[in-house]
C-alpha cells in the first residue's frame, strides 16, 4: 500500500507540478558524482527529470550543480539517504536556490536541532515532504528506482544504519546508491536482493565498516565512486576498504582527487567526465 501511495503521489506531482519534465524526448541519462568536501551528493538525470540524493555539508552543492545544470533551476526530486549533517545541511541551499518538487527521506530517530530547522525550511518552501522505506518504487521516463533499504522491521536507531539505499535501473544502467550503511546492512541487502550494478555509490566514503568482501562481490561494479574530503580527520577511505573496492570494481573514483564527475551509460560501456 505504502509503494502504490507513492507511486499515485509522484505520478500526480508529474503531471501537475512537472509537466516539464514529461513534454521532452531527450533519451540522455547521467550520474552526477559531486565533489562536495567531506558528504555525499548526487544527481541522477533521466531526459529532463532530476533527482538530486544528498547535499553535502555546506554551499558546495550549489556550485557543484550549476556545473553540472546549466539552466532551468529546478529539481524534481530530492532524496535525503540519512539525517546527518554531511549529507543534508547543503540541502538548504539547494531549497533557497532551486525550485523543489518533493523531498523523500526514511523514518529514523533523531534529536539533531539543525535537522528539525531543515524540516521546516523546506515546509516553509511548501515543498512536500514524504518518508520512503524497503519496498517503495519510483517511475520516472522509462526508468525505475527501487528502494531497498530501510526496513521497517529494522530497530536499529543509528542513522546511518537507516540510510536510504536505492537501486537505478533503466537505459541499460544499473546504479546502486547506498548512504552510509554499514556491514550489517550490506549483508541483509544482499541476501534479500539482487544488488548487481554497474556504479556503485561506495557507502559511508569508504570506511573499514563498509564494503565488504562479499557485498563488493555481489555488486561487482564496473565503477565505485567514493564521495570523500581531502585530508579530512576520519581517515576515510579506509586502505582495508580502498584495497576491497580496488580489487572487486572494475575502476574506483574518489571526489577528493577526481572532483565532481559525471557517468554516462554508452552501448556496452560508460563514459566518465570531469564536470567543469
Amino acid at each position: 500500500m505504502r509503494s502504490r501511495l507513492l507511486i499515485f503521489l509522484l505520478l500526480f506531482f508529474n503531471l501537475t507540478v512537472w509537466p516539464r519534465a514529461i513534454t521532452k524526448s531527450s533519451p540522455v541519462v547521467s550520474f552526477d558524482f559531486l565533489s562536495v568536501g567531506q558528504g555525499d551528493s548526487e544527481l541522477i538525470s533521466v531526459r529532463d527529470i532530476r533527482i538530486l540524493i544528498d547535499g553535502g555539508p555546506d554551499g558546495s552543492a550549489i556550485r557543484e550543480l550549476n556545473k553540472a545544470i546549466k539552466r532551468d533551476k529546478y529539481i524534481d526530486i530530492l532524496i535525503l539517504s540519512h539525517p546527518h549533517t554531511d549529507h543534508f545541511v547543503g540541502l538548504g541551499e539547494v531549497v533557497r536556490n532551486y525550485e523543489v518538487g518533493i523531498l523523500l527521506l526514511p523514518h529514523t530517530k533523531t534529536n539533531s536541532l539543525s535537522f528539525s530547522d531543515f524540516i521546516d525550511n523546506v515546509k516553509r518552501e511548501g515543498i512536500p515532504v514524504l518518508t520512503i522505506g524497503e519496498g517503495d518504487k519510483i517511475f520516472i521516463n522509462g526508468a525505475r528506482i527501487d528502494v531497498l533499504s530501510p526496513s521497517p522491521s529494522e530497530e536499529e536507531n543509528d542513522p546511518n544504519a537507516r540510510s536510504i539505499v536505492a537501486l537505478f535501473s533503466g537505459n541499460g544502467a544499473r546504479v546502486l546508491f547506498t548512504g552510509d550503511i554499514g556491514l550489517k546492512e550490506e549483508k541483509r541487502i544482499s541476501e534479500e536482493h539482487s544488488i548487481k550494478a554497474d556504479v556503485l555509490k561506495v557507502a559511508h566514503h569508504g570506511s573499514s565498516g563498509s564494503s565488504s568482501e562479499s557485498f563488493l562481490r555481489e555488486v561487482s561494479p564496473v565503477i565505485s565512486v567514493i564521495e570523500v574530503g581531502k585530508n579530512n580527520r576520519y581517515g576515510f577511505p579506509s586502505s582495508e576498504a580502498l584495497e576491497r573496492i580496488d580489487f572487486f570494481s572494475g575502476k574506483a573514483l574518489r571526489t577528493d582527487k577526481n572532483g565532481s564527475i559525471r557517468v554516462i551509460p554508452r552501448e556496452n560501456s560508460f563514459e566518465v567526465i570531469k564536470l567543469e
